[in-house]
């Protein structure tokens, strides 16, 4: 897998596959371990966590369950 800063043309890296996911998937861990901002008010589903009602939007937004719905989330 290629990725490139769309801002910075010299970064830039050749990554496998499994190497992407197990970054992606710590990261995505380490988002929803973080503790919710009780100031801020949301319309969509204030009731879950943020987490929660990301993951319904995306799952409405696309019409599907999230590939990743019962194995991280």
């Amino acid at each position: 897998m290629s990725l490139q800063n769309l801002w910075l043309e010299s970064q830039h890296g050749e990554y496998a596959v499994p190497e992407v996911r197990e970054v992606l998937e710590r990261y995505w861990r380490f988002l929803v371990s973080m503790s919710e901002r009780t100031h801020l008010i949301r319309e969509y589903h204030p009731d879950l966590p943020q987490w929660q009602a990301d993951l319904l939007l995306w799952e409405e937004t696309w019409k599907r369950t999230h590939p990743y719905r019962g194995r991280l989330f």
